[in-house]
């Protein structure tokens, strides 16, 4: 159920907002694998979970950036 609300929140955000979400996940990935790698946390399902929300960011600004354009032409 997480990963809907997740996708229903990113659906909601306007791309400025996405693009900061994106570089927040992007800063969360790095600390979590310094964490992991300097022995601070074994939480290693966290970083995937980061990932694949980087993911859906990533592919719903595609997405929207793809429609602006459209209704440009």
């Amino acid at each position: 159920m997480k990963n809907t609300d997740t996708l229903i929140k990113f659906n909601k955000m306007s791309i400025k907002s996405l693009l900061h979400e994106e570089e927040v996940l992007k800063t969360k990935i790095n600390n979590l694998r310094f964490s992991v790698d300097f022995g601070k946390t074994k939480n290693i399902h966290k970083i995937n979970e980061n990932r694949k929300d980087l993911a859906r960011v990533k592919t719903i600004i595609s997405e929207k950036l793809l429609i602006t354009n459209n209704e440009k032409n």
